[in-house]
C-alpha cells in the first residue's frame, strides 16, 4: 500500500503550474490548506487575503471576470458561512414609483421590450414597487441582522453623493474620492430614441426572427444618448398620479417603520419637459437611419412598422 504525502498539494501545484491563469488565494490558513509550498515556489500566483473569506469570495468573483482562475483556500465551515456576513446588513434605496416607471421602460426597451410604455405599465408591478412586501420579503429570505434604508432622492443623498450615501449605510470607512468609479452605463434616452428603438425591436423579432435573448444593443445606445438628445418618454400626468396612488398604503408603512414620518417620500413629482405621445414620424426615419448609422435596408420595414404602430 502506498502512501500518499499531500496529494491536494502535488495535484494542485501540477494543475496551476499548467494554467498560468491560475490564482491561488489564502485565507491565512495557507500550511493547513497545504499550499505553503505553492506559496513560496509560485509567489506570483499567489494572494494572501488574511482572515475574510468574505472579501475573499467578492474578490474572487473580480478576478473570474477579469479572465483569471482563483481557487479559494479555507476550512469548509469558514468558506461557506463567512461570506453570508456580506448579507448581515441589507441597504435598500427606493425611489419614487412613478420616476422610477419611466426610467426602468427606457431599460425594458434596451433589451428588447416590444409593448408600448402604457401597455407595459398596466401591468402587475407590485413584485417591483410595493417595497414594504420587498421589504418584507428580504427579511424572511436573506435574514440580515439590520436593513438600511435610504430614500433615492437627489437632496438627501450625504454629501450629494450616492456612492458616498451607500458606503455610509453600509458603515464603510473609506474615503470615497479615492476610488475609481465606472463609467455611465445608465444612458438616459429621449422619446424619439426610445421609440425608434422598440421599433428596431419589433422589426428584428418578427421580421428576421431573432430572439429578445440574442438582442444586444449597446453600441446602439450609446450612439442614440450622443446624437438624438430630446425629452424623455413619460405618462400623461393623470395616469402617473393614478399608478403612484398604488402604493400609498405600502409607501407610508415603510416611513412609518423606517423613518418614523407620515409620507415616504417628500414633494411631488417634478414636472418637466415630457413627450407623453409615442409615435414616431415614418419621415424622420432616413435621417435617423443615417444618423445612427444603421442599415438603409430597415428603411421599407420600419416604414410600415411605424405606420402600423401609429394606427
Amino acid at each position: 500500500m502506498e502512501m500518499v504525502n499531500r496529494p491536494y498539494a502535488k495535484a494542485f501545484e501540477t494543475y496551476a503550474t499548467q494554467h498560468p491563469e491560475v490564482l491561488c488565494l489564502s485565507a491565512d490558513l495557507t500550511s493547513s490548506c497545504e499550499i505553503d509550498g505553492f506559496r513560496d515556489r509560485h509567489p506570483g500566483q499567489f494572494l494572501s487575503l488574511g482572515m475574510a473569506e468574505q472579501n475573499m469570495l467578492s474578490f474572487a468573483g473580480g478576478l473570474g471576470l477579469a479572465g483569471f482562475r482563483p481557487f479559494l483556500h479555507s476550512f469548509g465551515v469558514f468558506l461557506y458561512r463567512r461570506p453570508y456576513d456580506q448579507l448581515m446588513a441589507s441597504v435598500a434605496y427606493p425611489r419614487r414609483q412613478d420616476e422610477h416607471l419611466v426610467s426602468r421602460y427606457q431599460q425594458v426597451v434596451k433589451v428588447g421590450e416590444t409593448r408600448r410604455l402604457v401597455d407595459w405599465a398596466s401591468g402587475d408591478m407590485s413584485f417591483t414597487y410595493d417595497y414594504r412586501a420587498r421589504l418584507a420579503q428580504w427579511r424572511r429570505v436573506m435574514e440580515p441582522r439590520r436593513v438600511v434604508v435610504r430614500r433615492f432622492e437627489r437632496g438627501r443623498f450625504k454629501d450629494d453623493s450616492l456612492l458616498v450615501d451607500f458606503l455610509d449605510a453600509c458603515g464603510i470607512d473609506v474615503d470615497a474620492a479615492r476610488l475609481e468609479l465606472p463609467g455611465n452605463r445608465n444612458e438616459s434616452l429621449g422619446a424619439e430614441a426610445v421609440e425608434l428603438l422598440r421599433l428596431i425591436n419589433l422589426h428584428l423579432r418578427e421580421d428576421l426572427g431573432v430572439a429578445k435573448v440574442d438582442l444586444d444593443h449597446r453600441d446602439l445606445v450609446t450612439r442614440m444618448a450622443e446624437r438624438c438628445p430630446g425629452p424623455p418618454l413619460s405618462l400623461p400626468e393623470a395616469e402617473l398620479s393614478a399608478f403612484m396612488a398604488q402604493w400609498t398604503d405600502s409607501n407610508r408603512a415603510v416611513a412609518r417603520e423606517f423613518f418614523s414620518e407620515a409620507e415616504l417620500f417628500g414633494p411631488p413629482r417634478q414636472h418637466r419637459d415630457t413627450v407623453v405621445d409615442q409615435r414616431l414620424d415614418p419621415d424622420r426615419l432616413p435621417h435617423l437611419l443615417e444618423l445612427l448609422e444603421l442599415p438603409t435596408e430597415w428603411l421599407t420595414p420600419l416604414g410600415r412598422i411605424s405606420e402600423r404602430e401609429n394606427g
